[in-house]
């Protein structure tokens, strides 16, 4: 009989713990003791249990846009929001209107050079913000120019892409785009990857306010190798050396047998009369963006010297 009275006031205990439960749930408001058996057990289903749906993440605020402006120019900033509700009116607010004004919409204007700090907060709770430095430039963008461009770009592989902004005193910050997210895609870095074969236009944009831009196509072609050929013929020395006839012609038969007689085709770049420098540029060109799987040929037909050590190139500028 002792043990039979435990186990009954064990049992006892525990129905009014999950009543006690029941009838403090927030705002005196009573739930079912299913919600409370459900949560003891782990749940049911995928979704979880939600004790209280008046409590809420804290709101954030976060902020897009550049960090720059050109005096006499306007950028745009976006606020968002974390997590989204009815009431995400956005209150924008400059710490120097002598510097940089910004409208109600985010609109930054800059007046003159300096730094200036704007605050954008939630109306419905001041408490809610976010702020950002805003550097507006004295010089303006007027020129950006994009360095490094592969004349093709293989399936499922990156090339950077370098730009600059002129003048040197202007910011020197650009945002990058793609006209066709589906042929390539570029980061903020200016790495731009191939996706699918096509053309597609790479673009910079200076982030000043000044829309200055700058853009590049890029043809996207299959993953295979690329056979690729420079050949120089330096035949004409202008008396510093003796002539070499013949460079002409037998560069014309090597460039020839490439296109027509080899298996594979050959994209063939054909010079004369070049110099040092114009056969290093000449290379760089020819060759950019070359990867371990393509073919690249090079071919010269010149006059060569020697130290006994090591055999050199006698370029066309032979002092």
């Amino acid at each position: 009989m002792r043990k039979v009275a435990v186990i009954l006031v064990c049992l006892v205990l525990v129905v009014s713990g999950m009543c006690a439960l029941a009838d403090t749930g927030a705002g005196g408001k009573t739930r079912p003791v299913e919600e409370f058996r459900e949560l003891l057990s782990g749940g049911t289903g995928d979704d979880p249990v939600i004790l209280d749906k008046g409590d809420s993440a804290p709101a954030a605020i976060v902020l897009h846009g550049s960090g720059y402006v050109a005096k006499g120019h306007k950028i745009k900033l976006k606020a968002t929001v974390t997590p989204e509700s009815p009431e995400q009116e956005i209150v924008w607010r400059s710490s120097d209107e002598k510097i940089a004004t910004v409208s109600h919409k985010g609109v930054v204007t800059g007046i003159k050079g300096g730094k200036v700090t704007i605050t954008a907060k939630l109306k419905s709770n001041s408490k809610v913000r976010k702020k950002m430095t805003v550097t507006v430039m004295e010089k303006a963008a007027f020129k950006v120019v994009i360095d490094q461009m592969p004349d093709a770009l293989k399936i499922g592989c990156k090339c950077e892409l370098k730009a600059s902004v002129k003048p040197a005193k202007a910011a020197r910050t650009v945002t990058w785009s793609s006209s066709d997210k589906k042929i390539a895609t570029v980061n903020s870095k200016g790495v731009v990857k191939g996706l699918k074969t096509g053309k597609v236009t790479i673009t910079a944009t200076a982030t000043d306010g000044t829309k200055v831009s700058a853009s590049v196509e890029i043809n996207v072609v299959e993953n295979k190798p690329r056979y690729r050929a420079l050949v120089v013929a330096n035949g004409d020395y202008a008396g510093v050396l003796n002539d070499l006839p013949g460079a002409g012609s037998n560069v014309k038969t090597v460039s020839g047998f490439l296109t027509k007689s080899v298996e594979e085709e050959y994209k063939v770049t054909h010079q004369k009369g070049c110099t040092a420098k114009d056969i290093v540029s000449l290379i760089s060109s020819t060759f950019r963006g070359a990867t371990n799987d393509d073919v690249s040929l090079f071919y010269y037909n010149g006059h060569g010297a020697s130290d006994g050590k090591e055999v050199f190139f006698c370029f066309e500028s032979v002092d």
